[in-house]
């Protein structure tokens, strides 16, 4: 069905539009501020104002201030905090001030920050001035503050003596904090309008600047309209754009016609995620996602009423949302519009609506997802709201195709970062959407979530496999004599380093390396370069095979590690080098493992042992027989034997004599 609907939205795109002549009557565009019928959020790494500082630097805590503008009451916001992969364990102030009293979750931050194991915070704060400090510890501040920029950078600097850097944000939903300073950042904070902190920060903003109009013409189709202004000058630029619509009490309009304008710089490459058919009007190149063909875009005017009257000529007689924004790397349109209800009764749908919020606020509490850094790991129960008989009949991800399995009373699902519609942005950000089909009145509820890839799997890996498709389990044991697969690979944030492999070798206790790889090149005749992968998400990866033989009368040590380095750089100038090591297990079929023997000391022991066993034995035995032998008295022998007495008597009393038993016994 996606694809169909992919297929569908492409031959649309790339139809010749018909136009009619010019008709740029009354059509005026007006903000429509936090409208629930057109939402646009995007994320970005441009602020209001913003700086850094080295004033911290040397001393023995960073400083951080974010200052958050609300637009509602209430605000709700999430905020994720890690760490910065080469920086320092020290102590961490996180300052948040926001101009409307709200909630701030702190999703993460990172352990080896805190003072004890346990102390990764997990708590809803409802604060105006939340002052956050080493991971266990959030305070209110009392201090009389305004949200001025200069003021809270003052204040930072007087109260802590220095600031890290300082963030203005408005009405920011989820915030990824790196933690981490710069040497080489100026000595003082001054905020600047526009800053981009890229380096530390990423935002989802919803944005409060969409724009709308309608002229008097016919009402079956509208336009929206996406203006991402971008770098003054980008060498290469991608924005994902994902239209959402959604009708939580009824259907959405099939028979309404869209059009989807994107305008920005002309390098710029946009992918589309869509749910259904719209006409594309876009610059630069574009492409459907799961549609690797990416199509060249148009001219597009560059002014907002050359914009505007170019969807007029086309009959898109609504303009349903106009935003014009500095940058982004992901936007999202959400467009909540329903079509005339059929016949349901109003407790019904009453209900539906409350259950759906039931739901969402749920699993968004229970969090029944986590990320690896090859999958996304789903296990939730199959009754969600307690006291509620409504089972779910069905679970899956933003792909149908990617099902969970009913384990017990749970869903189960485990599905790759490559597959199942999974977006990943910057190595670290995963998103997907859970879609519940609910067992009664077969309603599907969709419920966006996302989760973080942790941090020590955002860095180098080398694994070994036994297979060439690199299944996973990989395996830490080496066989003599058969092909192994090596896969090296390391998460970019940014798509212009690459990857080199400057060195793999195998270390043997005892012997000379044996070198495997020099400059992705073979240096054994038994190692072949393999083809890579798709490129996928934001990781770059290295693979060959090699046959470990250690010769035909020589037998393997029983370990053996393999060690690779690695270059990461834009050119041969200007590099960072990694190493990773992986400790093996050999083993050789030809020769199975061998009984050790005994020892020296072993043999002694059990010598000994027999000796004295051996004495102990011989002393019982004759202390047995010396007390049980017979008493009897011989009889005296006649030395002149009567006559009649045959010589043959003689003899045998003479034999009996001779006997050793009687020898012994008469001695």
């Amino acid at each position: 069905m996606q694809t169909l609907v992919c297929l569908t939205a492409l031959l649309l795109c790339c139809s010749r539009a018909h136009t009619n002549p010019v008709r740029t009557g009354a059509c005026t565009l007006r903000p429509i501020g936090l409208n629930p019928d057109v939402q646009v959020s995007y994320t970005t790494s441009k602020t209001i104002r913003g700086c850094v500082s080295s004033s911290t630097v040397g001393k023995d805590r960073e400083v951080h201030v974010l200052n958050v503008k609300s637009l509602t009451e209430n605000p709700f916001l999430l905020l994720n905090v890690s760490l910065e992969r080469k920086a320092p364990e020290r102590k961490v102030v996180l300052a948040i001030y926001s101009s409307n009293p709200g909630t701030v979750f702190l999703h993460s931050w990172p352990v080896k920050m805190s003072p004890r194991q346990d102390a990764k915070p997990n708590i809803i704060f409802r604060a105006k001035v939340l002052i956050f400090e080493d991971g266990t510890e959030a305070r209110l501040e009392n201090a009389s503050l305004s949200d001025n920029s200069e003021e809270l950078v003052k204040w930072a600097v007087t109260t802590y003596g220095g600031i890290t850097s300082y963030t203005e944000l408005e009405n920011p939903q989820h915030i990824f904090f790196r933690l981490g300073e710069d040497a080489s950042s100026p000595p003082d904070c001054h905020p600047q309008a526009g800053f981009n902190a890229r380096h530390y920060l990423e935002a989802e903003l919803l944005s409060n600047d969409v724009k709308t109009c309608t002229s008097n013409e016919m009402k079956e189709k509208e336009a929206h309209i996406l203006w991402v202004q971008g770098p003054e000058d980008p060498s290469s630029w991608e924005t994902d754009v994902n239209v959402e619509m959604n009708c939580q009490n009824g259907e959405v309009p099939q028979n309404l016609q869209r059009m989807l304008v994107l305008q920005s710089q002309p390098n710029m490459s946009w992918l589309l995620n869509l749910q259904q058919d719209m006409q594309i009007m876009a610059s630069g190149n574009y492409a459907l996602q799961g549609i690797p063909m990416k199509v060249a875009g148009n001219n597009l005017p560059n002014t907002e009423q050359g914009l505007i009257n170019r969807v007029l000529e086309m009959n898109y007689s609504i303009i349903a949302s106009y935003l014009d924004i500095p940058s982004a790397s992901n936007v999202t349109i959400r467009i909540q519009k329903c079509a005339q209800k059929k016949v349901i009764s109003t407790t019904t749908a009453g209900q539906s609506l409350s259950l759906d919020d039931q739901i969402r606020s749920e699993l968004n509490l229970m969090k029944p997802w986590k990320c690896t850094n090859d999958s996304i790991e789903i296990a939730m129960p199959g009754y969600l709201i307690p006291g509620l008989d409504l089972p779910i009949a069905e679970v899956t991800l933003q792909d149908s195709n990617c099902k969970a399995t009913k384990n017990g009373s749970q869903f189960v699902l485990m599905s790759l970062l490559e597959k199942c519609s999974t977006v990943v942005k910057d190595g670290i950000h995963v998103t997907n959407k859970l879609i519940l089909t609910l067992a009664g009145p077969q309603q599907e509820i969709q419920v966006p979530f996302g989760c973080q890839i942790p941090v020590q799997d955002r860095e180098m890996s080398l694994q070994l496999f036994h297979n060439p498709e690199f299944r996973s389990p990989s395996t830490t044991v080496l066989e003599a004599n058969k092909v192994a697969y090596v896969q090296v690979r390391h998460w970019m944030k940014d798509d212009k380093l690459e990857l080199e492999l400057l060195e793999c070798q195998l270390e043997l206790a005892g012997q000379e390396p044996l070198p495997l790889v020099k400059d992705n090149k073979p240096c054994n005749p038994t190692v072949e370069i393999l083809q890579l992968p798709e490129p996928t998400l934001d990781r770059k990866t290295q693979r060959f095979s090699f046959i470990y033989s250690p010769g035909d009368d020589q037998r393997a040590p029983p370990t053996a590690s393999l060690l690779c380095r690695i270059a990461l750089q834009y050119s041969s100038e200007n590099s960072t080098v990694l190493k990773k090591a992986l400790k093996v297990t050999l083993q050789d079929s030809k020769f199975p493992p061998q009984n050790p023997g005994l020892g020296m000391g072993a043999v002694l022991g059990i010598t000994f042992g027999a000796f004295l066993i051996g004495a102990l034995l011989t002393a019982a035995l004759w202390y047995i027989y010396s007390h049980t032998r017979p008493t009897a008295k011989m009889q005296p022998v006649s030395v002149n034997p009567p006559a009649s007495e045959s010589s043959s008597t003689s003899h045998s009393i003479g034999s009996t004599q001779s006997t050793p038993c009687s020898n012994s016994s008469m001695a």
